[in-house]
């Protein structure tokens, strides 16, 4: 009986069974492509080019992560399109709950990866500050991958607190809101004195500010040159 060993010396076997696999690889049948894959390059940045965040919503950065998750086609679009991931929200208190001592963690892990998808493009923030004692894990992210002098709009949500930690923007005091074109002010908490002389010092380029109800009433006195120099100044219900 003649084998495949017997027929052939044992280098020439290897060689075959190696162009035979070679044959299989080459020739097996590959998955259709999803009808989201076949979709044209075109009508594909169309699509993302609509889901391109216009404010915190989260339902909008929703929409980002979900379609980001269709196929791989649309997974490699969506993360090398720095403008879907412009608007950061900062929130540490989020991430704080009892049972999950990896939850901060992951949470520092996925804001920086925003932050680094964004590139060079300025940046939206919107940074919950309810008195937490800010650890070097958030502040090394955010000062790494988003200098103030990238963020176009700040939305500064600052919650009344007995607690007296050390403010979010204390690290900043020397930087410059070089691109800073609107800022909001909500809450109750006080406005440190570092921070209103460095939005009068360095935001020279801001036309919109709108503050609630307290900060309002004090803008003459913590911004009054900016509180001029912007276009349009309202208040807010919060």
């Amino acid at each position: 009986m003649t084998t495949l060993f017997s027929a052939y010396p044992l280098p020439s076997y290897f060689s075959w069974l190696t162009r035979v696999w070679e044959f299989i690889t080459q020739n097996a049948a590959k998955p259709e492509p999803s009808p989201a894959e076949r979709l044209p390059v075109e009508l594909l940045l169309m699509i993302f080019e609509s889901l391109i965040p216009q404010s915190h919503d989260v339902r909008e950065l929703s929409a980002v992560t979900a379609s980001a998750g269709v196929c791989r086609q649309w997974r490699r679009v969506a993360l090398a399109t720095p403008a879907l991931w412009t608007y950061v929200t900062v929130n540490p208190s989020l991430s704080r709950k009892k049972n999950q001592e990896n939850r901060y963690d992951r949470y520092i892990e996925c804001l920086g990866l925003q932050f680094k998808r964004t590139e060079s493009n300025l940046l939206n923030i919107k940074w919950h500050h309810s008195g937490e004692v800010y650890d070097d894990g958030i502040m090394r992210v955010v000062s790494a991958y988003a200098p103030v002098e990238r963020w176009r709009s700040l939305r500064l949500m600052a919650a009344s607190s007995t607690k007296s930690p050390r403010h979010p923007f204390s690290m900043y005091s020397h930087a410059g809101f070089s691109h800073l074109e609107e800022l909001y002010l909500y809450g109750q908490a006080p406005l440190p004195q570092y921070f209103a002389e460095l939005v009068e010092r360095t935001a020279l380029d801001i036309q919109y500010l709108e503050a609630g109800v307290v900060y309002y009433c004090l803008l003459d006195q913590l911004l009054p040159k900016t509180s001029k120099r912007v276009k349009k100044c309202k208040p807010s219900l919060e």
